[in-house]
């Protein structure tokens, strides 16, 4: 038998639709050049110094100690969420030279007649993990350091040899904060050296989310959906 199966199917079936006969289309390379890289709004440099670029990265892009600041410029963080809902991003910082960095301090958020306290926002150091065998379930063949785990932010010394130091932060936004765009200031502290402010804008749009989803989700880790004889449960 002659089937198609998607580049990241993993558990193999025989496909159920079949075709009469072979098709009579073809097709045939054009044109061969190096693929194009595309990261969208994913991520942007927000400073950029003798001493390091720091530079702004979404929760959804996974960073390695090499991973290059990106060539898109902003000049503030800006992230968005709804009421009773948190937002995280990362903030990287990439040294040229060799740097104490003490901490990151981030103050209120304010939009000129409510405030976020700082209180609701926290900030974590995202850990490297090396991946040494690749994955079944991805076309991708990535061996090295790889940013996964959040632990305590710490004093680090940072050298353009160790790479990307990445820095989680959360903002949570309680059900009763009034729309609108809050700006606010992410402080980088570095011993024996003035600190780095990068300005934050955030958007929270004027509706809550409930504080339970109803949504119904396969949460088992694996392809396979196994549902409760008794109920519409699926796990």
């Amino acid at each position: 038998s002659l089937y198609y199966q998607p580049l990241t199917g993993y558990y193999l079936t025989i496909p159920q639709f079949r075709r009469s006969g072979i098709p009579h289309q073809s097709a045939s390379v054009q044109i061969i050049k190096a693929a194009q890289r595309y990261d969208g709004a994913t991520r942007s440099t927000l400073v950029s110094n003798q001493s390091c670029e720091v530079w702004f990265a979404e929760t959804t892009v996974k960073l390695t100690p090499k991973t290059t600041a990106p060539k898109i410029q902003s000049q503030r963080i800006r992230i968005a969420c709804a009421k009773n809902e948190s937002q995280s991003f990362q903030l990287v910082v990439r040294p040229k030279r060799q740097l104490a960095l003490t901490g990151i301090r981030v103050g209120d958020l304010n939009d000129g007649s409510s405030r976020i306290s700082s209180d609701f926002v926290s900030v974590q150091a995202v850990e490297y993990v090396p991946i040494r065998k690749p994955s079944n379930f991805t076309p991708i063949r990535y061996l090295g350091l790889i940013g996964d785990p959040l632990v305590p932010v710490a004093s680090a010394e940072l050298s353009p040899e160790r790479g990307n130091q990445i820095y989680w932060v959360t903002v949570q936004v309680a059900p009763e904060v009034a729309a609108g765009t809050y700006k606010g200031t992410v402080k980088i502290l570095f011993k024996d050296r003035t600190p780095l402010a990068v300005p934050i804008h955030l958007t929270v749009y004027d509706f809550e989310l409930p504080e339970y989803s109803g949504l119904q989700a396969s949460l088992d880790a694996d392809f396979f959906q196994r549902r409760y004889e008794d109920d519409d449960t699926i796990i």
